[in-house]
């Protein structure tokens, strides 16, 4: 059991540093990376700051790219940056071959709120090597700081293959009673639980672990028929431990 849980922390500290490594990150309070994305359409100014790219808009299309990436072929990705729009509204990141030109159908849109920092996470398909960036930033005047993008792996993880349960079969079982209690044990080792002949939750084998299914949704702290029942039944001394499961 021990190997058992070490396995899984090791797993889900694997994933969460692979997760916190991006495959492409541009720091945009890094001058040499404000200075790989030259303005292209409706932006009049890019000055680099301590906080990020000040990006000034002066049209109702302002776009600018950057320099093209490698990207792992067949690989889903996170694409992830951080803003402040004065002006705030929808915004747009296209995704193109290096060469090539920027399409409606290879983009993602976001929206930020105005005046304030936005996070913002889009998925990105598989892209591959030489693919460039584009930026359109919110609004169509005053100012945007960008403070960084990054792409990161988007992983995966299949649907589990939960065990089927079998069938309770309740013919030839125990059967223990008090008032409106009623709890069959069958003889396979699955059990069904009833209150007033109304049955609340089964219990089935399903290869050795227990599979529960409730049939009812039960209010342990307020139906007070269920409880009465279930106190009339337990030894005593036990009325403690019933009380900690109702809770």
């Amino acid at each position: 059991m021990k190997t058992f849980w070490s396995v899984i922390l090791a797993l889900v500290h694997g994933g969460a540093v692979l997760a916190a490594v991006p495959l492409v990150e541009f720091d945009f309070t890094q001058p040499t990376t404000a200075a790989s994305w030259p303005a292209q359409h409706d932006i009049s100014a890019l000055r680099p700051t301590a906080e990020g790219l000040e990006i000034t808009i002066s049209g109702e299309d302002p776009y600018f790219s950057g320099p093209a990436r490698d990207y792992p072929v067949g690989q889903s990705l996170w694409l992830s940056l951080r803003l402040k729009s004065a002006q705030g509204g929808p915004g747009q990141v296209f995704f193109f071959r290096s060469g090539a030109t920027s399409t409606e159908g290879a983009s993602v849109h976001f929206s930020a709120e105005p005046g304030q920092w936005s996070e913002v996470r889009l998925p990105l398909p598989p892209l591959g090597p030489s693919y460039r960036l584009r930026l359109d930033p919110p609004g169509q005047s005053g100012k945007c700081l960008l403070s960084w993008l990054r792409v990161e792996r988007r992983n995966f993880y299949p649907t589990p293959i939960w065990p089927q349960a079998e069938r309770l079969v309740t013919e030839g079982a125990r059967r223990v009673r008090s008032g409106e209690l009623e709890i069959a044990v069958a003889p396979r080792g699955g059990f069904r639980f009833a209150v007033g002949g109304t049955i609340w939750a089964k219990a089935m084998i399903a290869r050795g672990s227990a599979t529960w299914r409730a049939t009812n949704r039960v209010d342990w702290s307020g139906n007070r028929r269920l409880i009465s029942a279930l106190c009339s039944i337990l030894p005593t001394g036990s009325s403690r431990a019933a009380g900690t499961r109702s809770a």
